[in-house]
C-alpha cells in the first residue's frame, strides 16, 4: 500500500473545517471518475466514505477499502 500524503478525507475534513466550493466541485469530480472508472472493470464499490477516500500528492483522491 503507497503512502498518501494527506491521509483519510475524513481526518482531513476534521482538522480543517469544510472546503470550498471550488475545491469540493474537484473532488467530488474526481470521485465521480473513480466510481465510473470502477464501474467500467464491473465492479462497485459497497462501502464509500469519507473514511475510503484517501487524500494523495497534489490532492489527488484514491477510492481504498
Amino acid at each position: 500500500m503507497q503512502h498518501v500524503q494527506h491521509g483519510e478525507l475524513f481526518n482531513y475534513v476534521f482538522a480543517t473545517g469544510a472546503f470550498s466550493e471550488v475545491s469540493a466541485r474537484v473532488m467530488v469530480r474526481q470521485l465521480v471518475d473513480g466510481l465510473l472508472h470502477l464501474r467500467e472493470q464491473g465492479k462497485s464499490h459497497l462501502d464509500l466514505k469519507p473514511e475510503n477516500i484517501l487524500v494523495a500528492k497534489d490532492w489527488i483522491l484514491q477510492i481504498s477499502d
